[in-house]
């Protein structure tokens, strides 16, 4: 955020933009207002022709004089939008038919009409997660490119997540599934020589991720997160490397890697484990294993959102529940238990140490083996994660190639992306392998604008 002090007078030719930015809280806030200075708070003094001339749309406010040569660089390139067509997914409507895929017998009559639809939090960078639910698409309000009428579009396109801290694409086949109006579609122009691949590795570049957070973005949610909306004049804005037929095969085939990486790292940790602890016999319950509860007092409660930490000594280990809850015991079984956390509240908020106690489990030999298991599932997926993050790296480098960066121009963006804010927005992006969450959203209060002190 960046606090604005405006005068209503004539603009002198030697005016500057004064940018307070890196407030986090309403006590920095506070703070500089009265003392001109705050620690962790930086000022860019920024000229203003130079500034209002990247500013045509959206005031980069968290742009500094490093920042200002190469996004004016970027700024007059040629922009995405001459190769591509975009559009936003199927609006369902209020008279649109929707269908549960997870809860819903497949075998279902009303089953037969309803195509899977992919919504925003699906999508991840160069994945998409199997869609939960399902559309009748004549019934919806509006067909985007899955109507009867509609012709010329290639089978695959590409989905971009419409609200997120940054930019995430992957390719998408339209006879597979449909997409709601949660998702940006984009389709090559059958002229132009980029292919689907390609357009997602543009989209995912840090290039492109770097670019639009200071000059794209629309409707930061205030609190929480700081998603922003993303539409498809945000990726037509985007600028264009100049990359020859032989470049953009090139950026399809690490586009492609990227994907089968992604495909092979994406081990959901909750869902692994649900499927190795599946068909285990539980004819025990957790007070019958050689467990110590002596730091969990009996009028004591454990919450669902309180933090869980396994420590490991010489003798025993310790799962630290919350700030004050500790029980004590063989480490792979306090493992198992850590595991099977969500399942022991159930539909509760909270539980006692009896509602453990009396929790279903197997012999303390097979919950052991099941833990064991489980690591070495997790323990697979990290050369693909390291694979995956290798191929984004050639992606990035053909990509500031084609932008035509120099050196330190390279550096600028690395550096910038790994500070405050970009490091926790643009910096971001909805990695294949991580579960979607809903951001949180912060209420204020009256005369509350920023959270935290």
């Amino acid at each position: 955020m960046a606090l604005l002090f405006v005068r209503k007078r004539q603009c002198s030719t030697k005016h500057c933009v004064r940018l307070v930015q890196r407030i986090r809280t309403k006590d920095q806030l506070l703070t500089y207002a009265q003392k001109g200075r705050c620690n962790g708070v930086r000022t860019s003094v920024i000229p203003w022709e130079q500034f209002k001339a990247i500013a045509q749309e959206k005031w980069p406010l968290e742009v500094t004089t490093e920042d200002l040569p190469l996004l004016a660089k970027l700024h007059n390139m040629t922009k995405a939008q001459s190769m591509m067509a975009t559009n936003s997914g199927i609006t369902v409507g209020t008279e649109g038919t929707v269908r549960d895929l997870v809860r819903q017998d497949k075998r279902d009559p009303r089953m037969t009409e309803a195509m899977p639809m992919l919504t925003g939090s699906d999508v991840h960078s160069f994945l998409l997660d199997p869609p939960s639910r399902a559309v009748v698409v004549k019934s919806a309000a509006n067909k985007s490119w899955w109507d009867n009428e509609e012709s010329g579009l290639p089978e695959h396109i590409v989905a971009v997540a419409s609200r997120h801290v940054t930019l995430n694409a992957a390719v998408m086949s339209k006879l597979n599934a449909c997409a709601q109006d949660t998702v940006v579609l984009i389709a090559p122009k059958a002229d132009a020589s980029w292919r689907c691949e390609a357009v997602a590795a543009l989209i995912n570049s840090s290039v492109a991720r770097y670019y639009a957070f200071h000059l794209l973005r629309a409707a930061v949610a205030g609190g929480g997160r700081r998603d922003y909306r993303i539409y498809g004049s945000t990726i037509e804005s985007l600028p264009l490397p100049d990359l020859d037929r032989t470049a953009i095969e090139r950026l399809s085939e690490l586009a492609q890697q990227a994907q089968e990486a992604a495909q092979q790292a994406t081990v959901r940790e909750q869902p692994a484990w649900e499927e190795i602890t599946a068909g285990l016999s539980r004819p025990h319950m957790v007070a019958d294993w050689p467990l110590n509860f002596i730091g969990w007092p009996d009028e004591a409660t454990a919450r669902r959102d309180q933090a869980l930490e396994l420590a490991t000594g010489r003798r025993q280990a310790t799962l630290q529940i919350g700030e004050t809850l500790t029980t004590t015991g063989d480490e792979e079984l306090l493992r198992f238990i850590q595991q099977e956390w969500p399942q022991i509240f159930g539909d509760q908020r909270e539980i006692t140490k009896n509602d453990l106690c009396l929790y279903k489990v197997p012999t303390p030999e097979d919950a052991r083996k099941a833990i064991q298991r489980y690591e070495g599932r997790l323990e697979e997926v990290t050369p693909a994660q390291q694979h995956y993050y290798q191929v984004l790296e050639q992606i990035d480098a053909l990509i500031e190639e084609g932008f035509g960066l120099t050196e330190k121009e390279r550096e600028t963006i690395h550096r910038r992306m790994n500070e405050f804010p970009l490091s926790e927005t643009a910096n971001r992006p909805r990695l294949p392998w991580e579960e979607t969450v809903a951001p949180r959203v912060k209420r204020f209060a009256e005369g509350e604008r920023y959270h935290g002190r």
